[in-house]
């Protein structure tokens, strides 16, 4: 029941403030001079609380047994069955899981030759009812019949059954509210009575079996139109845009040819002369198709045929002739005995048409085939944009598209129209995985085109009517009443304007948030205006959870504002406060109720006055409120306390919805969003505070422990200061592995470090320079920064004296220099020039002993200068320089080289190991615990490549390639016939040789996704050095298509 609610407050002619009131949808004439199309209707479904209001809701229903899965139905045909000889077989409903489908997961119903099927909520008594078209029925062999198994909580009762007969060979359903009363209609169609023997028509070929209460189906409620003789499959939309729904026919007669129809709706319902004839395929259709393939907001149709037709006819509308289908584009899609289904395979934004190829006189299997779809685009269809797809071949009656495994992903259900074989669901998005449903000539069965019948798109707009507040009003709340299941949604928006008819002067449609505010203004436009309208995007994403709007209410005049909401964060246990201001534009003041909902329990709340108070009651009506706002646009601010538990969690989500309530007017509220994540709470402590002492020259290691208490892994930058000049400080893992810097802040780190007192080992290696002093001391500082707060620090001190040898204790030093950089190309040896030098004060014979930073083997030998290898003077088994007195040093010779397959071979996302870190170590003998090292880095210049990865691919791809030199690189990609399509890089610098990676979406440099196939990549690569010759490659990559 629609109610207007209307309060004066002033009597003053044209003010905004002087007026209240609201306007409340909730019956199912509310609903029903609003704007929508055929997958929603408005029902006389009630809610508890409201005996007279209806609903907004879908009409395909197909989760049979109410388990929240999809089902599918296949329609067995027995091996022989004709006039006189009908062979009872089984209507087959496979019942969804969590697994799919199985052949054991079944229930069943007779026929005598079934063909399609249909579901909905006939009798609105909450179960999905199963409709059955019976080629022959199973009482009268000659004479077909509809079928309504009524829904039961296990699913259709075999038993409770309503029989509607017509005339013979029933093959085709459809249910929609085709007179949009409220009750779902069922549309039927067969071979009828003939009315002459020209073959002009056949009497009663087509019956719409008006629905009503109390199950009121029957051939004494219908509406018979002729045909010739209704096939595979009807079509309902609002073709000319009148606001009827239209009734597409498939009709055919042999050897007499064809005349498919459209009966145009009417306020008077459907007449015999009220159609629109078009001629089309020569012998046997089968299969229509409506949809906007050409974006130009009006309904095309495609019909198909099978035997010897072997075309498919795509008709577009012609916006100017609304009623006119001529000159159709003609495609030669073979025979189509399964009809068609529109679908966006390729993800380019345009709907593509997927024929179920089959062959009606061909029941043995020798005619088998693919599904074809034909991709759509600005220059619509042709026979050379067409693909092949699927697990196996089928001979095709039908299909069914949609997501049947609640991933997200479309499926489709193939049905075989083949002597004891099986129907199959293919698994998208590739479909080249299927199960198989055991069946008998599967016939046609479930095949309804699912999804808005504009653009297949999961969402069914409703626009409501446009609603008269009588004078410019200030929209204040909107509220609603819906159920939204699973991942369903209802996305409203709402606009206003001064005008009855929406035009330029309206405001622009703006979301609007059920139990939510309505702004003054949007994008400029002042929003207070006399006309209000609202559109409720009913969207769905598995077909088992279907939203229903109950109720939708709107309020206006005066009003309270509560700003601003909220989107923050906090710790746990941590209260975070949010300053409201409540504005009050009525006319007298008011006290203003708060009420909160939705925080998460455990979560402590607290009302709190401007000043830090606690909120009272003032009007002592059991409502903390704000005392006495005064009115006009007078403000008060108060706060909102938020406490997570302290056993929060990282990643918990509160979101705590705040209302104010007029207390002179119970209408008149608002509320405001307060969202507050728990992020980890840091708190880092580094130990221990060291001391200790070394000759000049010696390095010390300090061993260090970071612990995390707080509630969550924290990547812990390591920084140090206080270092004394010429001293030196190396940071390392625990591990002895150089820091690196894991979250690419420029900053050496720890890695994440887990929190709840997680732990991680930091050395540090403190060398003494050899020109500091005997008794010098420094006192280096070590830092650990948190990463999640970066006021929190820890701090260990390290403090590091110089000693003063006496003459009777060895002093031992030494070093190893320099640390290289040298590059080389694959497997070619590289040598590098390294030198040690005795600074103690003893006679002493260093070795040399290598170890590498890198995944792979790499060959090595240390040579003399000479070439020929170092020694083992000391006997050891380890290579060493020889002795050397004190003051003096030699060089050597470490030659390194790259182990096969480094720097010419990488797949995937990376190069094998294109770089090695060489460490040197240079060990005393006089005391083996002195070391010095050198490290150096050998950088393999890779050999010039380049390819794609994955290949083929969905969707995007990644170009990698090795480049020998710095240089440009240019990369376009092409289609086969060479045709542009995208720039990925153009003219790009690098500056070093090495491997390189480059993303690419996927989409055209429009934005569009080309259509699958063979592409062709261009890569050019320009050398900064003039004398290097540039380098041109062409390669193939595979798309498979993918998701825009």
């Amino acid at each position: 029941m629609r109610r207007a609610f209307v309060l004066f407050t002033l009597l003053l002619p044209l003010v905004v403030f002087g007026q209240q009131g609201s306007w409340t949808e909730t019956s199912r004439n509310d609903f029903s001079d609003g704007w929508y199309e055929r997958d929603i209707y408005c029902s006389y479904r009630a809610v508890s609380y409201e005996p007279d209001s209806g609903a907004l809701e879908f009409v395909p229903r197909f989760d049979f047994t109410n388990d929240g899965w999809i089902d599918v139905v296949v329609s067995n045909k027995p091996t022989s069955a004709g006039w006189d000889q009908a062979k009872r077989d089984w209507i087959l409903v496979y019942t969804g899981g969590a697994d799919g489908f199985n052949t054991q997961r079944f229930l069943q119903y007779p026929t005598y030759n079934g063909a399609e099927v249909d579901g909905a909520d006939l009798d609105l008594d909450g179960y999905n009812d199963l409709v059955v078209c019976h080629y022959y029925s199973p009482s009268a062999p000659k004479v077909g019949a509809l079928c309504i198994y009524w829904g039961t909580a296990a699913g259709p009762s075999p038993t409770d059954t309503t029989m509607l007969p017509q005339k013979q060979q029933t093959e085709t359903v459809y249910i929609a509210d085709v007179n949009k009363d409220g009750w779902l209609d069922i549309i039927g169609g067969d071979y009828g009575t003939q009315l002459d023997t020209t073959f002009n028509d056949f009497q009663d070929s087509i019956a719409i079996f008006w629905g009503g209460p109390n199950r009121a189906y029957s051939s004494s409620n219908a509406t018979f139109l002729p045909a010739w003789v209704a096939r595979h499959n009807f079509q309902v939309a609002d073709m000319n845009k009148d606001g009827y729904y239209d009734i597409v026919v498939v009709n055919y007669y042999p050897t007499y040819g064809t005349k498919n129809y459209i009966y145009w709706g009417s306020g008077t319902g459907f007449s015999p002369s009220n159609r629109e004839e078009l001629p089309i395929l020569p012998y046997f259709p089968h299969g229509a198709n409506v949809a906007d393939f050409n974006k130009d907001g009006w309904l095309d149709l495609v019909f198909t045929g099978t035997g010897s037709s072997n075309q498919a006819y795509v008709y577009y509308a012609d916006p100017a002739r609304p009623k006119k289908y001529e000159d159709p584009l003609i495609l030669n899609a073979g025979s189509v005995f399964g009809g068609s289904a529109s679908y966006d395979y390729n993800d380019d934004g345009w709907l593509d048409l997927v024929f179920f190829r089959g062959d009606a006189q061909d029941s043995s299997g020798l005619s088998k085939f693919k599904p074809w779809v034909y991709l759509g685009g600005p220059e619509g269809f042709s026979d050379s944009s067409r693909l092949e797809f699927g697990a196996r071949k089928y001979n095709m009656s039908g299909g069914f598209l949609t997501d049947l495994n609640r991933d997200g992903i479309k499926d489709l259900l193939v049905h075989s129209w083949v002597l004891f074989d099986s129907s199959g669901v293919l698994w998208g998005p590739d479909f080249y995985t299927h199960t198989q449903l055991y069946c008998n000539v599967d016939h046609h069965s479930q095949c309804r085109d699912m999804g808005h019948v504009y653009t297949r798109e999961q969402r069914e707009p409703y626009i409501s009517n446009v609603f008269d507040a009588g004078q410019a009003v200030n929209w204040d709340a909107f509220i609603t009443i819906d159920s939204t299941p699973g991942t369903s949604n209802i996305n409203f928006r709402v606009r206003t304007g001064p005008t009855p008819t929406p035009d330029a002067s309206w405001t622009d449609w703006f979301q609007a948030r059920s139990n939510g505010s309505i702004p003054d203004s949007v994008n400029g436009k002042l929003a207070i205006n006399r006309y209000f309208q609202y559109d409720a995007g009913l969207q769905w994403s598995y077909l088992a959870d279907l939203p229903v709007l109950f109720e939708v209410t709107t309020y206006w005049g005066p009003s309270i504002t509560l700003e601003p909401d909220y989107d923050s964060t906090t710790y746990p246990a941590v209260e975070i406060t949010y300053p409201m201001t409540v504005t009050n534009d009525g006319t007298v003041s008011d006290v203003i109720d708060v009420t909160t909902e939705g925080t998460l329990p455990g979560w402590t709340l607290t009302l709190y006055t401007s000043t830090g108070d606690g909120m009272e009651d003032s009007n002592s009506d059991g409502i903390p409120d704000v005392d006495s706002v005064s009115g006009s646009g007078g403000q008060s601010v108060f706060r909102v306390g938020l406490t997570p538990p302290s056993d929060a969690m990282v990643g918990d989500v509160d979101t705590t919805i705040v209302w104010v309530h007029s207390t002179n007017n119970e209408t008149v509220r608002d509320s405001a969003f307060l969202i507050t994540h728990v992020e980890p709470m840091p708190a880092l402590l580094l130990l221990p505070n060291q001391d200790s002492s070394a000759y000049r020259g010696q390095t010390v290691r300090y061993a260090l422990t970071l612990t995390n208490s707080g509630n969550g892994p924290d990547v812990v930058d390591i920084t140090t200061e206080g270092t004394l000049a010429g001293w030196n400080v190396d940071r390392r893992s625990g591990i002895s592995a150089p820091l690196t810097d894991s979250d690419a802040d420029g900053v050496p780190d720890l890695g994440s470090v887990p929190g709840g007192g997680g732990i991680a080992g930091l050395l540090v290696d403190v060398t003494i320079p050899f020109t500091a002093t005997e008794g010098e001391r420094d006192t280096t500082w070590v830092v650990a920064h948190s990463s999640v707060d970066t006021a929190t620090t820890s701090r260990a001190r390290l403090v590091t004296t110089v000693l003063v040898p006496p003459d009777t204790v060895p002093v031992v030093a030494l070093r190893i220099d320099p640390d290289t950089l040298v590059e080389t190309e694959p497997e070619t040896p590289v040598m590098c020039t390294l030198r040690v030098q005795n600074l103690g004060n003893k006679i002493d014979t260093f070795d040399i002993e290598v170890g590498f930073i890198t995944a792979n083997v790499w060959n090595y030998r240390l040579l003399e200068i000479s070439l020929v290898p170092l020694g083992d003077l000391n006997s050891n088994s380890v290579p060493d320089v020889g002795a050397l007195v004190p003051g003096s040093g030699k060089e050597f010779l470490f030659e390194v080289t790259p182990p096969a397959g480094v720097g010419n071979d990488f797949t995937g996302t990376s190069a094998l190991g294109n770089t090695a870190i060489a460490v040197l170590t240079a060990r005393s003998s006089v005391r083996d615990t002195v070391t010095e090292r050198s490290e150096d880095t050998i950088l393999v210049i890779p050999l010039f490549n380049v390819h794609n990865f994955p290949n083929p691919f969905t969707g995007p791809t990644t170009f990698y390639f090795s480049l020998p030199e710095p240089g440009k690189v240019t990369l376009k990609i092409y289609n086969r016939a060479g045709e542009y399509l995208a720039t990925v890089v153009e003219n790009k610098p690098y500056d070093n040789p090495g491997v390189y990676f480059e993303p690419w979406d996927g989409l055209t440099s429009e934005g569009r996704r080309p259509a699958p196939g063979v592409m062709l990549y261009h890569f050019n690569f320009v050398p900064d050095n003039e004398a290097h010759r540039a380098r041109n490659v062409v390669k193939k990559a595979l798309s498979k298509g993918g998701s825009q």
